[in-house]
Formats: structure tokens, C-alpha cells, sequence
């Protein structure tokens, strides 16, 4: 409800103030009252997504421990001897697929192998050059490996004995083993790293002067 008073004017204030009576007007007023549920507004949603603050200290990756890898000292290998070039000897004798001839009760025959030197070695000179020769025996029939021998012989003695070297019986018997053999032959030429033991042709360090002839091979018969 709303209340208005109102009141005359200024100039006759005085004269009418002892009779004057204020006058009031009513004027209803009707209001609706507000409802009890609240409608919520609607949520505004913007098209950009919610900024993501980036973190102000960079994260630390994890740095494996670096791994230590050890390298074993080199061995020490032994320096190879310089092998000297003299070329290859011809084999003349046995011939190759040879027969030889033994009793079985002790009595044989020695080897006699014969070969013609390389032009570098064709005659007697320095002493520490010479000659390995190479033998190995096999069961005939099998392949089976018998025995096996190597001799050395001075160039100097090769021509002292007239160009030849023999193989002893009893060395002949070792290789046959008391059976029929094949026994394999080579000849090289080598260098004395001292001397040669041209008393009983044994083996001595040598180096190598040329390659190996191609194998012969004597068939070692054996009689009763």
C-alpha cells in the first residue's frame, strides 16, 4: 500500500494552517508473489577448451647409468719367423704307387727316396738349407691311419750322399705295422733355424722355403 500526503501551497500556508486538515489517498497496490523454485540459469559453455597450465619446472627424465665396457688387453702373439722362397724339389724315385716287399718274421727293405733339388739349391752351399720329408701310413683296405715319421736331411748332405736319402728297415717296419700299408711321402724345402742333425736325420726348427711337392705313395706289402 502506498501512502500520499499532500499540502497546499506556499502562500496561504498561514492562513489556513489552523483549519487546514491533511488528506490522505489509499491506493492498493497487489503484488504477485515470486515462486518457491528457483529456475537455475543455463550454463554457458564456450566452444575453447579449458587452457591446461603448463608446469613452470620441466620434468627430469631418468638418464640410465651409462654402461662401462672393458676391452681386454691384446695377447701378445709370437712374431712368425719370415720364411725364406726356394721353390719346390721334383720327385723322381719310388715312383708313385711304388710296391714294396717285407717279411713279416724282421727281414725288410729301407726306403730310398730320390728327388732333384730347385735350381735356387742346385749344388752344396749354405748349411742351413735342406730338406723335410714327410711320411704317413694307412691300413689298406680301411684308411686307418698306421703310423707316421718326418726327416730332415742339410742340402749339403742330399749331395754328399748323391742326390738320395734312405729311410732305414726298422723305420720301414714302424710304418707298415705289421700289416699291408699305403704310406703317403712329401718333400720340402726348408731353412735351419740352427743346425741340422744330419747324424740321424731327426727333426729340427725349420721354417718353411717353398710349398710341399704333390704326395707319392708307396704300397708296403707284407710277406711270411
Amino acid at each position: 500500500m502506498l501512502t500520499l500526503v499532500a499540502c497546499s501551497g506556499a502562500a496561504n500556508d498561514s492562513a489556513r494552517q489552523a483549519t487546514q486538515t491533511p488528506w490522505i489517498i489509499y491506493v492498493s497496490v497487489t503484488t504477485t508473489p515470486e515462486p518457491a523454485i528457483i529456475t537455475p540459469l543455463p550454463t554457458v559453455t564456450t566452444g575453447r577448451p579449458a587452457a591446461t597450465i603448463a608446469p613452470t619446472r620441466a620434468a627430469v627424465a631418468t638418464r640410465p647409468a651409462p654402461t662401462r665396457t672393458t676391452t681386454p688387453a691384446p695377447i701378445a702373439q709370437p712374431t712368425a719367423t719370415q720364411a725364406c722362397n726356394l721353390g719346390t724339389v721334383q720327385l723322381k724315385s719310388p715312383e708313385d704307387g711304388a710296391p714294396r716287399n717285407f717279411k713279416r718274421d724282421g727281414g725288410g727293405i729301407a726306403f730310398i727316396f730320390e728327388w732333384q733339388p730347385p735350381a735356387t739349391v742346385s749344388g752344396p752351399g749354405d748349411p742351413k738349407i735342406g730338406y723335410q720329408v714327410d711320411m704317413t701310413s694307412r691300413r689298406q683296405g680301411t684308411g686307418t691311419v698306421i703310423n707316421g715319421a718326418r726327416r730332415m736331411i742339410s742340402n749339403n748332405k742330399f749331395h754328399e750322399n748323391g742326390l738320395r736319402f734312405i729311410f732305414d728297415r726298422d723305420a720301414v717296419k714302424n710304418l707298415a705295422g705289421g700289416d699291408n700299408a699305403s704310406v703317403a711321402w712329401t718333400v720340402t724345402v726348408v731353412k735351419a733355424l740352427a743346425n741340422f742333425d744330419d747324424a740321424n736325420y731327426l727333426q729340427v726348427p725349420v721354417v718353411v722355403c717353398g710349398p710341399p711337392t704333390p704326395p707319392r705313395s708307396i704300397q708296403l706289402i707284407v710277406e711270411d
